[in-house]
């Protein structure tokens, strides 16, 4: 089983004693399941999730599976951490399964046949002898992901990997991402900033502001006063007023058309 653990936690631009912090967090503690990652614009979702792939300088104490991440090897963290970029590109024109492929490179060699899971997972399987060249933004989106998935990372960073998807397709992929958690005991961590799709599929849910976590817990609400915890966190996150609605049992949260000043 996945755990992750973190532990005064500082996210810096650069090394420099002086660089200012991008991102902080007291202590968190993951179990496997689906992160989602909520917050306004700036608030350190992407410095986040660069910091937790090692691709940030930061302080503090992050641990894998009981292994201090910034002191394993390059080969240990690119098996075991899988990280995806709001924006990707490739520099030579391949196929939509050469793309995919590409994420088994920390385990075997370029171009190794993977299974088709994710392809099919995914939407993918009648896209695969395409060009990269030709697909639409969302089909690009969506093999981009197929390939981080394809790592079989025990540790998957996903940046605003929703972002071009239509909403069957949004659907499609976080049904995916949670059942792969689920079953394979593994944990992904993503950024959304659809909170209806993060409160229908998440494990946990973070929210950000101002750089720091400021919640994290259980999605789901089962108390009034638990709600209005919630709702007060993120009225003063996103400067808006939120309701909430039940649907299947669930608490989703719903934004008043006013926002606050």
């Amino acid at each position: 089983m996945t755990t992750l653990i973190i532990e005064n936690l500082a996210i810096k631009s650069s090394t420099k004693k002086q660089a200012p912090i991008l991102i902080s967090i007291n202590t968190a503690q993951l179990q496997p399941g689906l992160c989602v990652v909520v917050g306004p614009n700036g608030a350190g979702k992407t410095s986040l999730l660069r910091g937790l792939a090692e691709l940030l300088p930061s302080s503090g104490n992050i641990q894998l599976n009981n292994h201090v991440i910034n002191k394993q090897s390059r080969l240990w963290r690119a098996q075991n951490i899988a990280y995806l970029a709001q924006h990707n590109t490739l520099a030579w024109p391949i196929t939509s399964q050469q793309a995919i492929d590409l994420g088994n490179l920390p385990h075997t060699s370029l171009f190794t046949v993977s299974p088709v899971t994710w392809a099919e997972l995914l939407d993918l399987v009648h896209l695969l002898p395409k060009s990269m060249d030709y697909l639409s933004g969302g089909e690009l989106a969506r093999v981009h992901l197929a390939r981080a998935m394809t790592t079989n990372a025990k540790l998957t960073l996903l940046d605003e990997p929703l972002a071009h998807l239509d909403i069957r397709h949004q659907h499609l992929a976080l049904q995916a991402l949670k059942s792969w958690c689920h079953q394979q005991r593994k944990i992904v961590i993503l950024t959304l900033h659809q909170l209806d799709l993060a409160y229908q599929y998440a494990d946990v849910l973070w929210l950000l502001d101002q750089r720091h976590l400021v919640w994290q817990g259980n999605p789901m609400p089962s108390k009034n006063d638990e709600i209005e915890v919630m709702r007060g966190h993120l009225n003063t996150a996103f400067s808006i007023e939120w309701s909430w609605i039940l649907s299947k049992n669930r608490f989703i949260p719903l934004a008043y058309a006013q926002c606050t000043t």
